[in-house]
């Protein structure tokens, strides 16, 4: 059993240091803890993961294994959202209910007074 750190890894797959971190943290490339920070990776594991991104005719790229990223907010609270606005002093009237309100500037263009 040969282990491997994430910089061996990243060279044996030719790519960033980044993205084998990224794969142990989405659960794609198995890895290992030893002592309290370090990371290590069994080659055996990183080669099995090169073989399932093995593409064909048929495939968009490779397998992907794992949960989808998901790239939008996980835990808003509708109720705690309206309350911080509402603190802010935002108008949090639901939309079509009422207008904004005038500003003291126009935005049509001004003519010039006669006398």
């Amino acid at each position: 059993m040969e282990l491997l750190t994430a910089k061996q890894v990243a060279s044996l797959l030719n790519v960033s240091k980044s993205l084998v971190y990224r794969l142990k943290d989405e659960g794609v490339l198995p890895f290992y803890k030893v002592g309290r920070s370090a990371v290590r990776f069994i080659r055996h594991d990183v080669e099995e993961y090169l073989t399932s991104c093995q593409g064909n005719k048929e495939s968009n790229g490779g397998a992907r294994r794992g949960p989808p990223r998901l790239r939008s907010f996980k835990h808003l609270d509708g109720e705690r959202l309206l309350a911080a606005w509402q603190r802010q002093g935002v108008d949090v009237s639901p939309p079509g209910e009422r207008s904004a309100p005038p500003s003291s500037s126009s935005c049509a263009p001004s003519t010039p007074k006669q006398s």
